[in-house]
């Protein structure tokens, strides 16, 4: 532990402590003797500043809305602005050290120009392929304008960064020099706290119970899943889903499971607090990790493997970077005819996917688990304050 606890600021344009990744983090850097702040996006009736269980929070008054790509632009560009002014104020109190920024978007790494002219070493945190992404979401060319002008700032932003975290694999140059790769995965002291004496076996009844959990935006691909519960229904009666999360697409979801006849098949949950929910995972025969991008490795699959729960998962082409067809079954992303084959043959073959969650659990402890993820993340701060 070191006797002067050195400041740190993490910036993210998302709320706090609704934010898991971000307790993760804020937890590892405190637990190893920093001093936190956050600067983060403010929720209605939040309080612009707040000390949550020793750590400052400054909300900044934006809450994001649903709309187009315009809204969005406005959104990052107002919150920019807004973080760069509360930053560089905060900074001249405090001087930090060091100061992580998490994207989206990569550009919010410039809101820390002052600090870094005054010595503070910055660390870009990328969760997601930014220029990617827009272009999957809006159905933009990768050579149009848009897309050529975020990949050129994210070529700006890791040069400016002193270090950058990656989610995930990255093919281009300019990540090779400064980046460490530290995938999303849960921290199993939080994750497991709750689930007592659940353990993942066959489940004494019979219906066979598929989950998934995410943000509802038509990325995650959940659409899919319901479209595939049909297809299955006749044949196997004792197929149930439940699917567990919030989000901007939750009408449209709502109305497809209705529209299709699925109403006492697929239960939407809401939203369940990340401790008591490893308690709900467990209680499912397979979780399904429905993503329609080829870029996007998500934390909730690894927290279907920290649980050894069989896993069901589109065949993306990050995903299949970190695992094989021996691990997990795959389907052909974007298909839910295939994802509906992919299931029945879970429930055909139910006790060989046991023992493919099993080798994939034992593989996820001793390669992804948080207790090695995390010395990984904090080597980063280590080396930026030597």
């Amino acid at each position: 532990m070191m006797k002067n606890k050195p400041r740190v600021c993490i910036i993210r344009q998302f709320y706090f402590p609704q934010e898991v990744h971000l307790r993760r983090d804020v937890k590892a850097l405190m637990n190893a003797g920093f001093s936190v702040d956050i600067i983060c996006a403010r929720e209605s009736k939040e309080k612009f500043h707040e000390v949550w269980m020793g750590i400052n929070v400054y909300r900044i008054p934006l809450t994001h809305k649903r709309g187009k790509p315009l809204r969005y632009i406005y959104e990052y560009f107002s919150f920019f602005v807004l973080c760069s002014i509360v930053l560089s104020v905060l900074h001249l109190k405090k001087r930090y050290r060091i100061i992580e920024v998490d994207t989206m978007p990569d550009f919010l790494v410039f809101s820390t120009i002052v600090p870094r002219v005054l010595g503070a070493r910055i660390i870009l945190y990328q969760f997601e392929n930014m220029p990617i992404l827009f272009a999957e979401k809006y159905d933009l060319r990768k050579n149009s304008p848009i897309i050529i002008t975020l990949k050129a700032i994210e070529r700006l932003a890791v040069a400016y960064a002193d270090k950058v975290i990656l989610t995930h694999h990255r093919s281009e140059q300019y990540f090779l020099n400064k980046s460490t790769l530290v995938p999303n995965v849960p921290d199993e002291e939080m994750f497991l706290r709750n689930i007592g004496e659940c353990k993942n076996t066959r489940k004494n009844t019979s219906a066979f119970l598929i989950v998934t959990h995410s943000t509802f935006t038509q990325t995650y691909g959940i659409q899919n899943i319901i479209k595939a519960i049909p297809l299955l229904k006749e044949k196997y009666p004792f197929l149930r889903c439940e699917i567990i999360g919030t989000g901007e697409y939750y009408e449209e979801l709502v109305e497809l499971s209705r529209n299709l006849g699925t109403d006492s098949l697929i239960r939407f949950k809401g939203y369940i607090p990340f401790e008591e929910l490893a308690s709900h995972l467990l209680k499912a025969d397979v979780g399904v990790v429905s993503i329609l991008s080829d870029y996007l490795l998500p934390n909730k699959l690894f927290e279907y493997i920290c649980l050894g729960i069989p896993v069901i998962c589109s065949d993306a082409r990050v995903i299949k970077l970190f695992f094989g067809r021996d691990e997990i079954l795959f389907y052909k992303r974007d298909d839910y005819n295939t994802l509906a084959s992919a299931i029945e043959w879970v429930i055909n073959n139910y006790a060989q996917a046991l023992v493919m969650a099993k080798m994939l659990k034992r593989r996820y402890q001793n390669e992804f688990c948080w207790q090695k993820m995390k010395y990984k993340y904090l080597n980063i701060y280590w080396e930026l304050i030597k």
